[in-house]
C-alpha cells in the first residue's frame, strides 16, 4: 500500500509540475529557419509559390513517396491549396493554404494537421529577399497554443525546426544545380493596386520599340503561366510607369492579371471621349478604336486629375478589352485605360 501511494503521488508532482511549468510557458511560439540561395529571387519564389514543386525539395514528401497530394485553385492567388494524405504516422494527413501572396517577397499560409480526427492549425510564412545576386530566404511557422497544451511550445522549435532546415536545404540545392532561369526568365509576379499580375517590364524603352515589345513579351508570359499553373484573370494589360515624350522613351510592362479582380462600381461622368466612370481610387475611360485613338483619352484623364486636385499613381493602366487577338479590324479594338490617384 506504501508503494502505491508512493507512485500515486509521484504522478501528481509529475501532473503538477508539468501544470507549473504550462502556466510559464509561452503562449507564441515561432519557429523560423533562414538560408541563402545562390539564384534569383523570381525562381526561388516560383520553387516556393508553386506547390506542385514541393515534392522536388519539401522533407515531409521525403519521409513517404506514396503519400497522396492533390492541388486547388492557381497559384498567386488566396486560398492556392494543396492536401497530403499518408500511411506513415510521422506524415498523417492535412493541407496547406496559401493566405496572401505579395508580389515575389512574401507568401504567407496557414498549416492544417489532422490530430486524430481534429483538425489543428498554426499560421507561417515565407519571406524571399532579394540580396545581390543571391536570395535569402526565411520559412518560419507560429505556434499559438492555450493553457495547459502551450506547454508543447516548450519542443515545437524542436519537432518543425529540423524539418524545415532539411528543406530549405533542399531547396537550396536544387535551384543552385538545375538550370529553373531559362523558360519565363523575364517574368515576374508583382502587386499592382491590389492585383497580382505576371508581367515584364522595361526601363526607358524607344516608343518605336513598344509593339514588338509587347508581342514578345506576351507569349513569354503566356508560357510562364502555363508552366507554373497559372490562369488568366483577365486581359492583357499594359502598365506604364513612365512616360517621356519629349526623349520618346518609356518605362512599361506587359502584364495578365493572375488573381482575382473586383468589380468595379462607380458613377458615370463626361469627359468628352469615350465612356468614363469615377471610383473612390481612380478614373476610367473605355473607348473604341486603334491605340492611337487613346491619346486624346490620355489627355482628357490628365486634365481631369488636375482639375479636381488629384495626384496620379503610378503605374496607368491600359485594358485591352478587345484587341488583335479578338479582331483584324484596328476599328473594333475596345482598351479601358485607369488613372489611379
Amino acid at each position: 500500500m506504501k508503494l502505491l501511494k508512493g507512485i500515486l503521488f509521484f504522478f501528481l508532482i509529475i501532473i503538477g509540475a508539468a501544470l507549473v511549468a504550462a502556466l510559464f510557458a509561452p503562449g507564441t511560439k515561432l519557429v523560423e529557419r533562414s538560408i541563402t540561395v545562390e539564384s534569383p529571387q523570381k525562381v526561388v519564389f516560383n520553387q516556393i509559390a508553386n506547390f506542385k514543386n514541393w515534392p522536388k525539395w519539401d522533407a515531409w514528401y521525403s519521409k513517404d513517396t506514396n503519400q497522396v497530394r492533390t492541388y486547388s485553385g492557381t497559384m498567386g492567388e488566396e486560398n492556392y491549396s494543396y492536401s497530403w494524405s499518408s500511411k506513415n504516422s510521422d506524415v498523417g494527413k492535412g493541407r496547406m493554404v496559401a493566405t496572401k501572396v505579395t508580389g515575389i517577397e512574401r507568401l504567407d499560409f496557414t498549416f492544417y494537421f489532422d490530430n486524430d480526427g481534429t483538425e489543428e492549425s498554426a499560421d507561417g510564412y515565407f519571406v524571399i529577399k532579394e540580396n545581390g545576386d543571391k536570395t535569402d530566404v526565411t520559412w518560419a511557422m507560429v505556434s499559438e497554443m492555450s493553457y495547459p497544451f502551450k506547454a508543447f511550445n516548450y519542443f515545437i522549435d524542436g519537432m518543425v525546426g529540423p524539418d524545415f532546415e532539411e528543406g530549405l536545404s533542399n531547396l537550396k540545392e536544387l535551384v543552385e544545380s538545375t538550370d529553373l532561369s531559362s523558360t519565363g526568365q523575364n517574368v515576374q509576379i508583382v502587386e499592382e493596386f491590389g492585383i497580382n499580375y505576371a508581367l515584364i517590364k522595361r526601363e526607358n524603352l524607344p516608343m518605336q520599340e513598344m509593339d514588338t515589345f509587347f508581342s514578345s513579351a506576351y507569349k513569354e508570359i503566356y508560357s510562364y503561366m502555363q508552366t507554373n499553373g497559372l490562369s488568366p484573370k483577365g486581359e492583357a494589360r499594359g502598365l506604364y510607369y513612365e512616360w517621356d515624350e519629349e526623349n520618346g522613351k518609356t518605362t512599361l510592362a506587359a502584364a495578365v492579371p493572375v488573381s482575382s479582380i473586383e468589380e468595379e462600381d462607380g458613377s458615370s461622368i463626361d469627359l468628352g471621349v469615350g465612356k468614363s466612370m469615377l471610383l473612390d481610387d481612380r478614373v476610367i475611360c473605355t473607348l473604341t478604336g486603334g491605340y492611337s485613338a487613346s491619346y486624346g483619352a490620355h489627355i482628357a484623364l490628365s486634365k481631369w486629375l488636375e482639375e479636381n486636385g488629384k495626384e496620379l499613381r503610378n503605374p496607368v493602366v491600359e485594358e485591352y478589352l478587345v484587341g488583335p487577338k479578338q479582331t483584324q479590324d484596328t476599328a473594333q479594338y475596345v482598351t479601358k485605360i485607369s488613372y489611379h490617384f
